[in-house]
């Protein structure tokens, strides 16, 4: 009954989570993503609108995991990117909740309708963490790319550094010892892994 009631009304509760998500932005930001509705001028709004649109038919329709992994998974590696911590990241799934109980608020007395509430909230937990499963994961790797890019930085600089002093040593008359690296085309990289 529940999930029927959020089907006849998913285009207005996708269109209320959606202003409710772009108010967690700056208001220059939100203004943006709120009116741009051309995927290529407004990809972050696109990406938003996809991830949230997937798991509102997820959480209605139900559907694979991996389904709802691709839809949700552009705008989950830009809120990675962003400079929100990571509840805040997370934070939009959860404004679904306060969407659907304002749908619900006449029909809240109902006994069946608090229990498939209780259900489709235990459900969009579920969803968090899966989101947050992909945001870890994402925030994950852009560590690992800049740790690798901080080394490869290093390795040039230390290079560059050991060149500068074997010329020097030259000046000076002295023999420089050799460069263990002097042959390698690319610095080796550290194992981010463990």
């Amino acid at each position: 009954m529940l999930k029927q009631h959020l089907a006849e009304n998913r285009d207005a509760i996708l269109e209320g989570w959606f202003e409710r998500v772009v108010q967690s932005y700056p208001d220059e930001t939100g203004k943006f993503l709120s009116t741009r509705k051309n995927d290529f001028a407004n990809p972050v709004g696109a990406a938003m609108r996809e991830c949230l649109a997937g798991i509102l038919d997820f959480l209605i329709e139900g559907g694979e995991r991996e389904e709802l992994a691709r839809r949700v998974e552009q705008f989950i590696k830009v809120r990675a990117v962003q400079e929100f911590t990571p509840a805040r990241a997370m934070a939009f799934v959860f404004l679904l909740k306060n969407v659907v109980r304002e749908q619900l608020d006449r029909r809240l007395g109902d006994a069946e309708t608090v229990r498939g509430l209780l259900d489709f909230e235990s459900d969009v937990d579920g969803v968090s963490l899966i989101c947050f499963e992909h945001y870890s994961e994402a925030r994950e790797r852009l560590h690992q790319i800049a740790a690798t890019s901080n080394y490869r930085q290093t390795h040039v600089l230390v290079e560059r550094m050991n060149k500068m002093s074997a010329e020097r040593m030259k000046a000076r008359g002295e023999t420089p010892e050799p460069d263990p690296y002097e042959d390698d085309v690319e610095p080796p990289v550290p194992d981010t892994e463990s």
